[in-house]
C-alpha cells in the first residue's frame, strides 16, 4: 500500500485467518493466529478510467503470524511477494480491519 500514487484507485484484498492455539500467557487469554493473504490493486493518473479498468493490476501474496496477548494487543509479522519487491518483512500492531 501507498507504493503507487494517482487520483483513482482500484484494489481487493483477501485475507483467511486461522486461529491455530489458544493459550494463557501472564495470567491473560491469549492466541496464535496464522492468516495467508492476496492482494490486487492499481491507480490511475488523473481518476478512475473504464478504459482498463480490469487489466495492469499489481498483485501480491504472503502470509503472517498474529500473537493476541488478552483481547485488545495483537502483534504482527506478514511476509509478502509481488513482482516489484520479495519477501518484504511487515511488523506491526493490531488487526487492520
Amino acid at each position: 500500500m501507498n507504493r503507487y500514487a494517482g487520483k483513482g484507485i482500484a484494489f481487493a484484498n483477501e485475507e483467511l485467518r486461522w486461529r491455530a492455539s489458544e493459550f494463557r500467557m501472564g495470567g491473560r487469554e491469549s492466541a496464535l493466529i496464522l492468516s495467508g493473504f492476496v492482494d490486487a490493486g492499481r491507480v490511475w493518473e488523473r481518476g478512475i478510467s473504464m478504459d482498463g479498468l480490469f487489466s495492469d493490476y499489481h498483485v501480491g501474496f504472503g502470509g503472517g503470524a498474529r500473537l493476541r496477548y488478552g483481547q485488545n494487543f495483537v502483534v504482527a509479522l506478514d511476509i509478502a511477494h509481488s513482482k516489484e519487491s520479495t519477501l518484504p518483512i511487515y511488523i506491526g500492531l493490531g488487526y487492520p480491519f
